[in-house]
């Protein structure tokens, strides 16, 4: 989760566990830990609403 930007979607497959923050594409900069954190969240959102 934390190589997806939570922004625009893309995967930054080449990102390593020893980049903490990364700068997507779409210009937004990620910390790896709180952009994990917010697409788990997204995620269990849209699970819970489709239940």
């Amino acid at each position: 989760m934390s190589k997806l930007c939570g922004k625009c979607g893309v995967v930054n497959s080449s990102l390593t566990l020893a980049e903490r923050v990364w700068p997507c594409t779409c210009g937004t900069v990620h910390d790896q830990d709180v952009n994990a954190a917010r697409n788990l969240l997204a995620a269990m959102t849209l699970k819970q609403q489709a239940a």
